[in-house]
Protein backbone atom coordinates (compact mmCIF):
# COMPACT_ATOMS: atom_id res chain seq x y z
CA UNK A 1 0.00 0.00 0.00
CA UNK A 2 1.00 3.88 -0.73
CA UNK A 3 -0.25 4.92 2.61
CA UNK A 4 -1.65 3.55 6.10
CA UNK A 5 -3.53 5.12 8.73
CA UNK A 6 -4.51 3.11 11.58
CA UNK A 7 -7.07 4.54 14.05
CA UNK A 8 -5.68 3.46 17.99
CA UNK A 9 -8.66 4.29 20.65
CA UNK A 10 -7.26 5.97 23.68
CA UNK A 11 -9.20 4.48 26.43
CA UNK A 12 -7.48 1.27 26.28
CA UNK A 13 -4.22 2.81 26.33
CA UNK A 14 -4.33 3.78 29.90
CA UNK A 15 -4.87 -0.30 30.85
CA UNK A 16 -1.66 -0.84 28.73
CA UNK A 17 -3.63 -2.13 25.72
CA UNK A 18 -3.60 -1.59 21.96
CA UNK A 19 -6.97 -1.41 20.70
CA UNK A 20 -6.65 -0.72 16.89
CA UNK A 21 -10.27 0.39 15.82
CA UNK A 22 -9.96 1.80 12.02
CA UNK A 23 -7.52 0.57 9.38
CA UNK A 24 -7.35 2.84 6.40
CA UNK A 25 -5.46 1.77 3.17
CA UNK A 26 -4.37 4.23 -0.04
CA UNK A 27 -3.35 2.54 -3.18
CA UNK A 28 -2.86 -1.05 -1.60
CA UNK A 29 -2.04 -4.18 -4.21
CA UNK A 30 -3.72 -7.00 -2.80
CA UNK A 31 -2.77 -10.76 -4.44
CA UNK A 32 -4.52 -13.75 -3.94
CA UNK A 33 -3.72 -17.00 -5.37
CA UNK A 34 -5.27 -20.56 -4.98
CA UNK A 35 -2.89 -23.60 -5.11
CA UNK A 36 -3.40 -26.96 -6.89
CA UNK A 37 -4.72 -28.04 -3.61
CA UNK A 38 -7.33 -25.55 -2.83
CA UNK A 39 -5.29 -23.56 -0.17
CA UNK A 40 -4.90 -19.89 -0.37
CA UNK A 41 -1.32 -17.94 -0.15
CA UNK A 42 -2.94 -16.11 3.38
CA UNK A 43 -3.77 -19.35 5.31
CA UNK A 44 -0.97 -20.59 7.53
CA UNK A 45 -0.26 -24.14 7.31
CA UNK A 46 -1.94 -26.35 10.33
CA UNK A 47 2.24 -27.43 11.12
CA UNK A 48 3.08 -23.62 12.12
CA UNK A 49 0.27 -23.20 14.60
CA UNK A 50 -2.95 -23.13 12.30
CA UNK A 51 -4.86 -20.59 14.88
CA UNK A 52 -6.07 -17.18 14.33
CA UNK A 53 -6.22 -14.40 17.07
CA UNK A 54 -9.17 -12.90 18.09
CA UNK A 55 -10.17 -9.90 16.29
CA UNK A 56 -12.65 -6.61 16.46
CA UNK A 57 -12.49 -3.56 14.06
CA UNK A 58 -14.71 -1.00 14.00
CA UNK A 59 -13.48 0.50 10.36
CA UNK A 60 -11.46 -0.74 7.56
CA UNK A 61 -11.43 1.19 4.34
CA UNK A 62 -9.74 0.75 0.80
CA UNK A 63 -9.39 3.33 -1.79
CA UNK A 64 -7.62 2.85 -5.26
CA UNK A 65 -7.01 -0.61 -4.67
CA UNK A 66 -6.19 -3.63 -6.98
CA UNK A 67 -7.01 -6.76 -6.67
CA UNK A 68 -4.74 -9.62 -8.54
CA UNK A 69 -6.73 -13.33 -7.97
CA UNK A 70 -5.12 -16.53 -9.78
CA UNK A 71 -6.34 -19.59 -9.02
CA UNK A 72 -3.84 -22.59 -9.97
CA UNK A 73 -6.72 -25.43 -9.89
CA UNK A 74 -8.79 -24.07 -12.85
CA UNK A 75 -6.19 -22.16 -14.63
CA UNK A 76 -8.43 -18.78 -14.27
CA UNK A 77 -7.99 -15.79 -12.32
CA UNK A 78 -8.60 -11.97 -13.00
CA UNK A 79 -7.42 -8.30 -12.18
CA UNK A 80 -9.70 -5.77 -10.93
CA UNK A 81 -8.42 -2.06 -10.49
CA UNK A 82 -9.69 1.24 -9.10
CA UNK A 83 -11.22 -0.45 -6.12
CA UNK A 84 -12.79 0.38 -2.91
CA UNK A 85 -13.92 -0.87 0.02
CA UNK A 86 -15.84 -0.22 3.36
CA UNK A 87 -15.95 -2.71 6.30
CA UNK A 88 -17.77 -2.17 9.13
CA UNK A 89 -18.42 -4.31 11.94
CA UNK A 90 -15.35 -6.67 11.27
CA UNK A 91 -15.31 -9.47 13.50
CA UNK A 92 -12.78 -12.30 13.74
CA UNK A 93 -13.86 -15.10 17.10
CA UNK A 94 -10.51 -16.72 16.71
CA UNK A 95 -9.64 -20.08 16.23
CA UNK A 96 -8.38 -22.60 13.77
CA UNK A 97 -7.58 -20.82 10.44
CA UNK A 98 -9.34 -23.63 8.66
CA UNK A 99 -12.08 -22.37 10.32
CA UNK A 100 -12.06 -18.92 9.23
CA UNK A 101 -15.04 -18.30 7.32
CA UNK A 102 -17.35 -19.45 9.66
CA UNK A 103 -15.70 -17.35 12.84
CA UNK A 104 -15.77 -13.93 10.41
CA UNK A 105 -18.55 -11.46 10.93
CA UNK A 106 -18.59 -8.41 9.21
CA UNK A 107 -21.18 -5.58 6.70
CA UNK A 108 -18.87 -3.91 4.13
CA UNK A 109 -19.83 -2.27 0.62
CA UNK A 110 -17.48 -3.19 -2.52
CA UNK A 111 -16.90 -1.27 -6.09
CA UNK A 112 -14.11 -1.95 -8.73
CA UNK A 113 -14.11 0.63 -11.75
CA UNK A 114 -12.62 -2.59 -13.92
CA UNK A 115 -12.69 -6.42 -13.81
CA UNK A 116 -10.66 -8.42 -16.28
CA UNK A 117 -9.40 -11.86 -17.14
CA UNK A 118 -8.53 -13.96 -20.45
CA UNK A 119 -11.84 -13.70 -22.23
CA UNK A 120 -13.52 -10.39 -21.30
CA UNK A 121 -13.12 -7.15 -19.12
CA UNK A 122 -16.33 -6.01 -16.38
CA UNK A 123 -17.00 -2.57 -15.43
CA UNK A 124 -18.61 -0.58 -12.67
CA UNK A 125 -18.86 -3.53 -10.53
CA UNK A 126 -20.12 -2.96 -6.89
CA UNK A 127 -21.87 -5.10 -3.89
CA UNK A 128 -23.18 -5.19 -0.52
CA UNK A 129 -22.24 -7.91 1.43
CA UNK A 130 -23.22 -8.91 5.16
CA UNK A 131 -21.95 -12.06 7.09
CA UNK A 132 -22.36 -13.67 10.02
CA UNK A 133 -22.03 -17.57 11.64
CA UNK A 134 -20.46 -18.89 8.08
CA UNK A 135 -23.50 -17.58 5.71
CA UNK A 136 -22.33 -14.74 4.23
CA UNK A 137 -25.10 -12.81 1.45
CA UNK A 138 -23.93 -10.37 -1.47
CA UNK A 139 -26.92 -8.52 -2.45
CA UNK A 140 -27.32 -6.44 -4.64
CA UNK A 141 -24.01 -7.32 -6.72
CA UNK A 142 -24.35 -4.85 -9.96
CA UNK A 143 -22.05 -4.45 -13.02
CA UNK A 144 -21.93 -3.50 -16.54
CA UNK A 145 -20.61 -6.46 -19.24
CA UNK A 146 -21.38 -6.85 -23.11
CA UNK A 147 -22.70 -3.38 -22.90
CA UNK A 148 -25.40 -4.16 -20.48
CA UNK A 149 -26.39 -3.89 -16.88
CA UNK A 150 -26.72 -7.03 -14.59
CA UNK A 151 -27.65 -7.44 -11.07
CA UNK A 152 -28.18 -10.31 -9.08
CA UNK A 153 -27.13 -11.90 -5.62
CA UNK A 154 -24.61 -14.62 -4.09
CA UNK A 155 -25.07 -16.64 -1.07
CA UNK A 156 -22.12 -18.33 0.56
CA UNK A 157 -22.54 -20.88 3.55
CA UNK A 158 -19.48 -21.79 5.26
CA UNK A 159 -21.46 -23.45 8.09
CA UNK A 160 -21.26 -26.51 6.65
CA UNK A 161 -18.28 -29.19 5.71
CA UNK A 162 -18.65 -28.40 2.43
CA UNK A 163 -19.02 -25.03 1.30
CA UNK A 164 -22.60 -24.41 -0.64
CA UNK A 165 -23.10 -21.33 -3.19
CA UNK A 166 -25.88 -19.95 -4.95
CA UNK A 167 -26.01 -17.29 -7.44
CA UNK A 168 -28.98 -15.35 -9.37
CA UNK A 169 -28.20 -13.29 -12.02
CA UNK A 170 -29.33 -11.20 -14.56
CA UNK A 171 -27.95 -9.61 -17.40
CA UNK A 172 -30.98 -7.93 -19.72
CA UNK A 173 -30.71 -6.76 -23.40
CA UNK A 174 -27.04 -7.52 -23.57
CA UNK A 175 -25.17 -7.63 -27.23
CA UNK A 176 -24.20 -10.57 -28.39
CA UNK A 177 -21.67 -9.86 -30.70
CA UNK A 178 -19.99 -8.68 -27.60
CA UNK A 179 -20.51 -11.78 -26.23
CA UNK A 180 -19.26 -14.02 -29.46
CA UNK A 181 -16.23 -12.06 -30.04
CA UNK A 182 -14.78 -14.09 -26.87
CA UNK A 183 -15.29 -16.93 -28.71
CA UNK A 184 -14.86 -15.81 -32.56
CA UNK A 185 -13.60 -13.06 -34.50
CA UNK A 186 -15.87 -14.21 -37.12
CA UNK A 187 -19.59 -12.04 -36.88
CA UNK A 188 -22.14 -14.83 -35.34
CA UNK A 189 -24.76 -12.91 -34.69
CA UNK A 190 -26.13 -9.27 -33.86
CA UNK A 191 -28.72 -7.54 -31.34
CA UNK A 192 -29.80 -7.62 -28.13
CA UNK A 193 -30.69 -10.54 -26.02
CA UNK A 194 -31.89 -11.48 -22.16
CA UNK A 195 -29.76 -13.71 -19.93
CA UNK A 196 -30.64 -14.90 -16.32
CA UNK A 197 -29.25 -17.79 -13.89
CA UNK A 198 -29.49 -19.73 -10.73
CA UNK A 199 -26.99 -21.64 -9.81
CA UNK A 200 -26.61 -23.83 -7.16
CA UNK A 201 -23.05 -25.37 -6.00
CA UNK A 202 -21.00 -27.32 -3.06
CA UNK A 203 -17.71 -28.33 -2.89
CA UNK A 204 -13.97 -27.40 -1.62
CA UNK A 205 -12.55 -27.12 -4.98
CA UNK A 206 -13.70 -26.16 -8.42
CA UNK A 207 -14.08 -30.00 -9.24
CA UNK A 208 -16.32 -30.48 -6.89
CA UNK A 209 -18.72 -27.80 -7.27
CA UNK A 210 -18.63 -28.41 -11.40
CA UNK A 211 -19.82 -31.57 -10.21
CA UNK A 212 -22.56 -30.68 -8.51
Amino acid sequence: AKEVRLGIDLLPLLQKEVRIGKIALKKPRISIERNRNGKFNFEKPEAAGGTLPALDLVKVSLSDGTLLYADKQSGEGFEAGDCSLNVRRLRLSGGKSSDLMKNLSLTAKLACGEIRNSDFTESDLKFSADGKNGVFDFEPVTMRVFGAHGTGSIRADFSRAAPRYRIVYALPKFQIEQFFKTLSPDKVAEGSMDFSADLSMQGKTVSEMRQT
